[in-house]
């Protein structure tokens, strides 16, 4: 016979395998509650997102440790060099990435590819004192960045200061850049409340005084060269297109390397980078040792792989997250709390201002409060007022009953108003004597030797504007001159706007008072 079994013990007298399972799982989420709350003692989570063209990566961070970490492959044309080409999607991958991988957040600190950016590392002129840095460097921008501002997102930020110098990076990424992935990410629930260049989060990694960062992306690497704790030059390339061997990959990366260095010692020959400076080997493919080593093989630097500057899981690849720990340790840092790496590196949130949620300050806040208050204090006061308002009513209606009667006054006067600027007009024209026919003369006799084009002048008390237009902006300058030299007008003559360059415009003179 077989032996007749409970709901709540085992044939050997043990428990269910329904109470197994229920135990098991409290367990399962009394460990998951003593990792939250762990967690929240470390320090507070930071969530990270690296886009590239054919993945995006996830990293939550807190304590100064690696938590959790995901990636997903992204389709073909998705993103189209740094441009998404479909925010939607994009932001549904980005979604279900966090859904996947259990690693929620609202805010996260995102990366944005350099491939279309332009930094520039510019030193401020010494005769700058008492002028604001920001219209310093927005001077400097025009010609270190040559693309019109509202193309590109500009941000600085001033790296370093040494007695009568002051050293400021610059970095330009174009607006349809960031906008496309910050809209993205946002039709996702997902708010990118910080954005940096991965080149400069590979700098945050950097712990050495003079370093090579290179960093073997999929679509692009990224090089940075830091001096004295500094970055001092970026620059990211895109790979050739089409399949490429490790030889061919390890070739161009040292090309790029090269033509970095050069560029660098161009601009800064005082700066020697000697072969024992090592060149820091970090992104996915850094880890194909083939490739490391032919790359090793092709520099005349030493080639090592870029060393975690935080504590990692065993399984995490360092080097395939290295732009995530980069980035959370740009929001790591707090009052009180230092994260790893290299904290000397630029600092800078390329997110643009109309993006930055709104909130209120501390003294905005007090004053709401304050005038809540006040608020309730006065009511008191406005009733007693009530009634001094129903008698302003009436003195009002009296104040329009008299505008009104001065109003009719007033027509009356403006019909007779033409009648005394014609003779006002006629005996200005006749206290001009013979004066106002020699400026005339003067006007349009320069303007006919010149070939200059007189459209209207224009005498109104004690200055004459002449309208032109001249067939060349050397016509229109030696025109500007004989008005000059006719000895009629004050000299100088103010030029219009954008002189020398324009050929036409409006110039106002000042007619010479007769001896």
């Amino acid at each position: 016979m077989s032996e007749r079994r409970s709901g709540r013990t085992s044939p050997k007298g043990g428990l269910s395998r329904a109470a197994e399972f229920d135990i098991q799982t409290a367990l399962v989420r009394l460990i998951e509650r003593v990792r939250i709350f762990l967690d929240r003692v470390a320090g507070p989570r930071i969530v990270t997102l690296d886009v590239g063209v054919d993945s995006i990566r996830l990293l939550e961070m807190s304590g100064g440790r690696v938590r959790r970490w995901a990636s997903g492959t992204l389709e073909e044309g998705l993103i189209e060099g740094s441009m998404v080409a479909h925010r939607r999607v994009l932001g549904q991958r980005v979604q279900q990435l966090m859904d996947s991988s259990g690693i929620k957040a609202k805010k996260v600190v995102a990366s944005v590819n350099g491939l279309y950016s332009i930094s520039r590392f510019v030193t401020l002129p010494g005769d700058t004192a008492g002028r604001p840095t920001r219209e310093v460097v927005e001077e400097l921008a025009e010609e270190a960045i040559p693309v019109a501002r509202d193309r590109i997102h500009l941000s600085w930020q001033q790296i370093a200061s040494v007695p009568g110098e002051s050293r400021v990076l610059m970095v330009g990424v174009p607006t349809d850049v960031i906008d496309s992935q910050v809209r993205s990410l946002r039709m996702a629930g997902i708010n990118p409340h910080q954005i940096e260049l991965r080149a400069m989060a590979l700098a945050r990694l950097v712990d050495r005084e003079t370093a090579i960062t290179l960093n073997l992306d999929v679509s692009a690497l990224d090089v940075v060269v830091t001096v004295d704790g500094a970055p001092e030059a970026m620059r990211t390339v895109a790979w050739r297109s089409g399949a490429i061997t490790v030889e061919d990959r390890a070739e161009q990366a040292a090309l790029v390397v090269e033509m970095t260095l050069g560029y660098f010692e161009t601009y800064h020959p005082e700066i020697v980078i000697d072969e024992a400076t090592p060149v820091l080997v970090a992104g996915q493919l850094a880890d194909d040792p083939a490739l490391v080593e032919a790359l090793a093989t092709r520099l005349d630097y030493p080639v090592e792989l870029l060393p975690a500057p935080v504590e990692c899981p065993p399984f995490l690849s360092f080097a395939e997250y290295a732009v995530n720990i980069g980035l959370a340790l740009k929001a790591s840092v707090s009052p009180g709390r230092r994260g790893g790496g290299n904290r000397t590196a630029p600092d800078m949130n390329l997110l643009p201002d109309e993006y930055s949620p709104w909130r209120p300050s501390v003294r905005q806040v007090l004053f709401a409060a304050v005038t809540v208050v006040g608020l309730v204090l006065l009511f008191p006061a406005y009733q007693l007022t009530t009634g001094a308002l129903a008698d302003t009513r009436v003195l009002e209606a009296d104040k329009a009953r008299v505008e009104r009667e001065l109003a009719d006054k007033q027509a009356i006067l403006l019909e007779r108003a033409p009648l005394q600027l014609a003779v006002n007009g006629y005996n200005q024209i006749v206290g001009l004597g013979g004066n106002f026919s020699q400026d005339l003369a003067a006007i349009y006799g320069g303007a006919a030797e010149l070939g200059v084009s007189v459209i209207r002048v224009n005498h109104k008390g004690d200055t004459v504007s002449v309208v032109c237009e001249a067939g060349s902006s050397q016509a229109f300058r030696g025109y500007l001159t004989a008005l000059e030299d006719s000895g009629r007008f004050a000299t100088p003559i103010p030029p219009p706007p954008g002189y020398p360059e324009v050929t036409g415009g409006t110039i106002e003179m000042e007619p010479v008072a007769p001896e």
